[in-house]
C-alpha cells in the first residue's frame, strides 16, 4: 500500500490592511482498488442439483461489481443470486443448469476476476474411486 500526502501552504500578508489569508490543502491519494481474493473454479458431479457460490473479495467496500457468464452480463433473478456484504462479493446460481456451465467474470470498472464452473467427467470421478 502506497499513501501519499500533499501539504500545500500558502501564505499571503497585505501590511496596510493586516489581511492575513493562510489556506491549508491537504489531499490523501487513494489506494488503488484491486480483487484481494480471486474466483475459485468450481467442479461439480451432475448439472440439474447443485448450488454453488462464486465468491470474490476486492479491497474497498462499497463498490459495484457486474458479473458475467461469458460475455452476458448477469442480473439478480430466478437462477442467480448476487451478494455484496462489505467487500465480499457472492454469485449464487440456485441450480446448476447445463447451459450454465462455462466462465464466469466478476468485474469492476477495468479489473476483473474469473473462473470457471464445469462438471467433471466419468473417467474423473471413476479415478477418484479407483485411488482410494
Amino acid at each position: 500500500m502506497n499513501f501519499s500526502n500533499e501539504f500545500e501552504f500558502n501564505h499571503m500578508s497585505m501590511t496596510n490592511s493586516y489581511l492575513i489569508l493562510i489556506c491549508f490543502s491537504f489531499c490523501n491519494l487513494a489506494e488503488a482498488i484491486v480483487f484481494t481474493r480471486d474466483l475459485k473454479d468450481i467442479k461439480i458431479t451432475k448439472p440439474g442439483k447443485n448450488k454453488v457460490t462464486f465468491e470474490c473479495e476486492i479491497s474497498k467496500p462499497g463498490l459495484k461489481i457486474d458479473w458475467y457468464h461469458g460475455e452476458r452480463k448477469i442480473r439478480r433473478g430466478e437462477e442467480y443470486d448476487i451478494v455484496a456484504d462489505g467487500t465480499v462479493h457472492k454469485l449464487i446460481i440456485e441450480k446448476v443448469e447445463d447451459s450454465m456451465v462455462g466462465e464466469y467474470y466478476a468485474r469492476y470498472e477495468k479489473l476483473e476476476t474469473n473462473a470457471k464452473l464445469s462438471v467433471e467427467s466419468k473417467s474423473e470421478l471413476q479415478s477418484l474411486y479407483v485411488n482410494e
